[in-house]
């Protein structure tokens, strides 16, 4: 799999094994709190 994406094996692992970035993290909290802002405002409206 590595050699038909054109990348190492330690390079692949590396990758795989690394860390959620900042970035990331703030995407998936902003993005739960506007679920659950939909959640109120539909439960609001009796949707």
């Amino acid at each position: 799999m590595c050699r038909a994406a054109g990348v190492s094996r330690d390079g692949y692992y590396k990758w795989l094994n690394r860390k959620t970035s900042r970035y990331r993290k703030e995407q998936v909290e902003l993005l739960e709190a506007i679920l659950e802002l939909e959640k109120h405002i539909i439960g609001r409206l009796d949707i």
